[in-house]
């Protein structure tokens, strides 16, 4: 799906490899900081996210795995099961996005960025928690869906309706909106 340096590689992978050995001790890497773009289009959506950074950790990968990488389970589902590679290119769906949702909330009531990255294999959606304290952008789940997806068929996405007032929901296609040309 693209380019990410060895280091930010070795990074990933040690997330993914604390994961899988069964420990309960937390570990998380830094993926960079918040680009300057999506800043200033988060801020136009409600959100001060400017000097945030872009964190997982290996609860966030074990998570993903458990909930949505198993191939039987998300075929039920719709989906398609995730794999380490999705994991490993999350540096490229937040810094490349087709479209970015706000408004979301998690169960704790968090705000959420929802990163939709459209691929030969379907779309896949990274959802990052916004932690202001901490100022980071943390993941918080990852799944993929088959088929290209459009702003249509992501504003009937039932995940935008389990926790969420959907009139504060706003699709952002990054394209059509030249979000990246306007910083």
């Amino acid at each position: 799906m693209g380019d990410i340096d060895d280091f930010l590689q070795a990074q990933i992978d040690s997330v993914i490899f604390a994961a899988n050995d069964n420990s309960n001790t937390k570990f998380s890497a830094e993926l960079g900081f918040v680009e300057n773009w999506l800043a200033q289009n988060a801020r136009k959506n409600g959100l001060d996210i400017f000097g945030f950074r872009h964190t997982i950790d290996n609860y966030f990968v074990k998570h993903a795995f458990n909930g949505h990488g198993n191939e039987k389970q998300e075929a039920k589902r719709g989906q398609i099961a995730i794999s380490e590679s999705d994991i490993r290119n999350i540096p490229v769906i937040f810094k490349n996005p087709d479209f970015l949702i706000y408004g979301a909330k998690n169960k704790i009531k968090n705000d959420i960025i929802i990163f939709v990255k459209n691929t030969d294999c379907g779309s896949i959606l990274f959802l990052e928690e916004v932690r202001k304290g901490k100022k980071e952008l943390a993941g918080n789940t990852i799944y993929k869906i088959s088929g290209t997806s459009d702003a249509y068929t992501l504003s009937r996405h039932p995940t935008l309706y389990v926790r969420n007032d959907t009139s504060l929901i706003k699709i952002i296609d990054v394209n059509t909106e030249k979000v990246k040309q306007n910083t």
